[in-house]
């Protein structure tokens, strides 16, 4: 009877250890609230945001790493993101967990989850692109970064989407159509977390014929296929954006620079229904 509870507990163990996803065992998310957002600058050990905090200073108090010891630095481990070039990311940090964007060509959008302890790849999700794409975006294919918040990691796409995929695991939590790739749009910026909302602008210069715009999003939206263009707040960029009452900076005020407007366009603008919010 022994014996045979023995090998029953044995078996149990073996089948545990095979069915539990190995992101599951991997380093453990912890959930990236408004709070952290907001005292990012407290959180030392932490990279949460693109800029890290939101005054966009891109400082790190860390001081173990000075003018005096860096030349004792040396590689712990290596990771090829899969192309050489082109790689302008921001690496966020939460906990031992790395997110980081990569593009491959024409042909993809990735994102990587990794164990900074050891650079092991958690997890990688591939967003094959059209073979349509703007023209600009043929040129310079790169991605510069996502958006923590939450359990979720928000980046935009070369054929203009903005996708939400679950921390522990990489899959698709939503995805949303911002805007039509063939009339020039397409996204490299890295989205920004900002009580509750993701925000992202359109990329690539004014007189390519796209007109700029940023779009704000539910974080939290419950859907897990393409809805299409259904932003909380979407607003044409023509000066700049984002002052409180009396042009008092605040932390969670953002601060949009724009090139002068164009107005030589003609057909290859957006309808005239998007210049106003919505």
């Amino acid at each position: 009877m022994r014996a045979r509870l023995r090998r029953e507990m044995v078996m149990l163990i073996v089948v545990l250890l095979v069915t539990v996803p190995m992101t599951l065992l991997a380093a453990e998310w912890s959930e990236v609230t408004d709070g952290r957002l907001l005292e990012a600058d407290k959180d030392a050990n932490n990279w949460l945001t693109y800029y890290r905090t939101y005054n966009g200073w891109r400082y790190s108090p860390l001081s173990q790493i000075n003018a005096q010891t860096v030349k004792r630095l040396t590689p712990k481990w290596l990771l090829s993101l899969g192309e050489a070039g082109n790689q302008q990311a921001t690496p966020l940090v939460n906990g031992d967990i790395m997110i980081i964007t990569s593009p491959l060509g024409q042909e993809i959008n990735r994102v990587y989850a990794v164990d900074v302890t050891n650079g092991r790849v958690l997890w990688k999700h591939e967003h094959k692109l059209p073979e349509e794409l703007p023209s600009l975006a043929r040129i310079v294919p790169m991605n510069r970064g996502a958006a923590l918040y939450k359990d979720k990691v928000y980046f935009g796409t070369l054929d203009a989407y903005l996708i939400a995929l679950k921390a522990a695991t990489g899959e698709v939590a939503w995805k949303t159509k911002v805007a039509d790739a063939l009339d020039g749009y397409f996204f490299t910026m890295a989205p920004l977390a900002v009580k509750g909302k993701i925000i992202l602008g359109t990329s690539g210069p004014g007189e390519m014929g796209a007109r700029g715009f940023i779009a704000a999003f539910d974080a939290d939206r419950d859907c897990s296929e393409d809805t299409g263009l259904s932003p909380t707040g979407l607003y044409r960029i023509v000066r700049v954006l984002a002052f409180e009452q009396g042009g008092q900076h605040d932390v969670r005020s953002r601060y949009i620079p724009t090139r002068p407007e164009r107005r030589d366009h003609g057909a290859r603008s957006p309808a005239a229904a998007r210049d106003r919010p919505v």
